[in-house]
């Protein structure tokens, strides 16, 4: 099959305006919401807050369902910000929250949710992506013990993990085995359709599985060390949304995070360029088991064709023909 892929011109562009800010404006003050660079007004059903440390929230009644609130723990630290020796770490570390911290004993995290009905995987969970690691807990009773029992368990996480060797160790396989699940058609194909639309970005090098090398050479030193730099109040966000008062939910917010002291931030690693004009480009990228699909897209000035996209099925006599082309179009697969 062959592919060439398409990307929404409104994240090439969106990612652009990042990765090319003028000076003046990165040594500009930054804003606490990004509602304040707008000329809109927030919605005022919602509750905007910060802490003395730096760490912000955001509450919302909301008593549909009645009796039920979602508590969202929102650290802005992904797989763009581990370096080349650290692949994957901003995930491992979010698999370690579940394993152990200070106050909560290695196996007992599950164990306490689930006696207060939270079941893992549906309520219980969390994910890591390029620029955020989430943590969520979706509560059955809108209650303040029960609350506050979620808001202990994201304090745990956010400053008292413990990684212990020996878990670390036994966690490693679980991570091994969620890469090895995923090396099939479907991640050869966005890790090439990432090196496409981004040839000068760290994208494609930083999917948030990371790498078996670096997986392997984790220890509990170096995944706690990655945790004490990203992990700080002021790249937190906690969100709670539900049937509360929102000033208890605040009062609870501030019992058990106004403590949690500030850090630095880590700049984050140069994520290098990406170029949101980009001239007509090619990329073919074949494999028996893509679908059959043909599409396009424009960037940048509409009055000439950006990179395009397109997928289906070869012949089988003509795939080595194809792969022969593209190779000798370019280096890296793409050919103007």
């Amino acid at each position: 099959m062959i592919l060439c892929r398409l990307l929404p011109i409104a994240a090439v562009v969106t990612l652009a305006a990042c990765a090319t800010q003028p000076a003046q404006l990165a040594s500009a003050p930054k804003p606490t919401w990004a509602f304040q660079q707008s000329d809109l007004p927030p919605d005022p059903a919602y509750r905007y807050g910060q802490l003395p440390n730096g760490m912000r929230f955001i509450i919302r009644r909301n008593a549909t369902p009645a009796g039920t609130a979602q508590v969202r723990m929102d650290i802005t630290t992904g797989s763009l910000d581990d370096t080349e020796t650290e692949r994957g770490f901003a995930h491992f570390v979010e698999h370690m929250a579940f394993n152990g911290s200070t106050h909560v004993p290695e196996g007992e995290m599950i164990k306490l949710l689930e006696r207060n009905g939270l079941s893992f995987g549906a309520d219980t969970n969390a994910q890591t992506s390029f620029e955020q690691t989430l943590y969520m807990l979706d509560l059955p009773r809108a209650d303040p013990k029960l609350l506050d029992t979620a808001l202990m368990l994201m304090r745990e996480t956010a400053s008292e993990l413990t990684f212990d060797p020996e878990a670390v160790a036994r966690e490693r396989g679980v991570v091994l085995s969620e890469l090895r699940d995923g090396q099939g058609w479907q991640r050869t194909n966005l890790e090439d359709q990432i090196a496409f639309f981004y040839p000068q970005a760290t994208y494609p090098k930083r999917l948030p599985i990371g790498t078996t090398e670096a997986l392997n050479a984790a220890s509990a030193e170096t995944l706690k060390a990655f945790w004490a730099r990203e992990y700080v109040p002021s790249k937190t966000t906690m969100v709670i949304v539900g049937d509360f008062d929102p000033d208890v939910v605040e009062a609870a917010i501030r019992a058990r995070f106004a403590d949690w002291q500030a850090k630095p931030e880590t700049p984050r690693p140069d994520q290098g360029k990406v170029d949101p004009k980009q001239k007509a480009a090619v990329d073919i990228h074949i494999d028996p088991s893509l679908s059959e699909r043909v599409t396009a897209s424009r960037h940048g000035d509409t009055a000439s064709a950006g990179p395009m996209s397109a997928k289906f099925r070869l012949p089988a006599a003509c795939q080595a023909s194809a792969m022969a082309a593209n190779s000798a179009s370019s280096p890296s697969t793409t050919s103007a």
